[in-house]
């Protein structure tokens, strides 16, 4: 089997190297391929890459072509079997770490897989989320997925759930995600809204007749928003992430259902805003305003 590792990168020279070493640490069935595509950097990444030459077939683009673009830009220009996309943030932990996520993609009806994500002091980073429906947006904005046992979390309200297990999901976070290369091709790639990326290609591969599955003892560390915090203020990410999860109710749900998952999330999303700012948390409040914004008028 022949892993094609695909990371888009744009001024991350502080996480790109240790990421970079841990891919070359792999120990693969068959051969393995690593491509960067910098967007545009303006940082040390050049260097970086110079120290990684003959390991790293490098795509150099003149403007940031973002999440979507590079790595479908990347994906093209792969030959494996196994597209595995990793965040330039991202260390692999385990030197056979692609090696088992490739093995889980054996399965016949396995189209994506994701391992378990750590933050840098080993905590644990929540990847598994769901689709979104009116009944677990009800429970959630009305926070019942907080009196759930941990099996009802998981199918609820997955980002609570203790991701103690491997087991198939509807979708998984995106800072590391391994596909089959040819479904991926066949559903055409990332969408290109930014945030939401993962959802939407999560959904088209379920679509495909494939599953999601969540690889609990393959882990990965991952830093978190080292590119897009140079760029945009907490509301701001959280409101263009709520743009994005608008537009995928807009694609994949639509009608009387996303309306109403709109305006329970939104009315959810503002009694948060509200309580978090009578309680000083300015900046907390600030990011639910921006996100219930959104919701109660629509991805506009």
């Amino acid at each position: 089997m022949l892993h094609s590792v695909i990371i888009v990168t744009w001024n991350a020279a502080a996480v790109l190297d240790r990421c970079l070493a841990s891919v070359a640490r792999q120990a693969v069935d068959g051969n393995l391929e690593t491509i960067v595509v910098d967007n545009a950097s303006t940082d040390d990444t050049e260097a970086v890459l110079d120290r990684h030459a003959g390991r790293v077939r490098v795509i150099r683009n003149a403007e940031n072509l973002g999440f979507s673009g590079g790595n479908n830009q990347g994906a093209e220009a792969a030959t494996g079997e196994v597209l595995h996309f990793l965040n330039s943030d991202t260390e692999l932990l385990q030197p056979d770490a692609l090696r088992r996520l490739g093995d889980a993609l054996r399965v016949h009806d396995v189209g994506m897989v994701g391992p378990r994500l750590v933050q840098p002091d080993g905590a644990l980073e929540p990847s598994c989320t769901a689709h979104p429906t009116v009944a677990a947006s009800l429970a959630v904005a009305l926070g019942l997925h907080r009196i759930l046992p941990n099996r009802a979390r998981a199918r609820v309200y997955p980002r609570a759930w203790s991701h103690d297990e491997s087991r198939t999901m509807d979708w998984l976070v995106g800072a590391a995600l391994s596909v089959r290369a040819d479904l991926f091709r066949a559903v055409g790639g990332f969408w290109p809204i930014q945030y939401g990326e993962e959802a939407d290609l999560a959904r088209k591969v379920q679509d495909h007749g494939y599953t999601v599955r969540f690889v609990h003892d393959v882990s990965v560390m991952h830093v978190g928003n080292v590119s897009n915090q140079q760029r945009f203020s907490s509301p701001d990410r959280a409101g263009r992430a709520a743009r994005a999860e608008v537009a995928y109710l807009d694609r994949h749900v639509g009608g009387l259902r996303a309306a109403a998952i709109r305006s329970i999330v939104g009315a959810g999303h503002a009694g948060r805003a509200a309580v978090l700012g009578l309680l000083g948390e300015r900046e907390r409040a600030a990011v639910y305003r921006s996100m219930a914004a959104v919701y109660l008028r629509g991805a506009r």
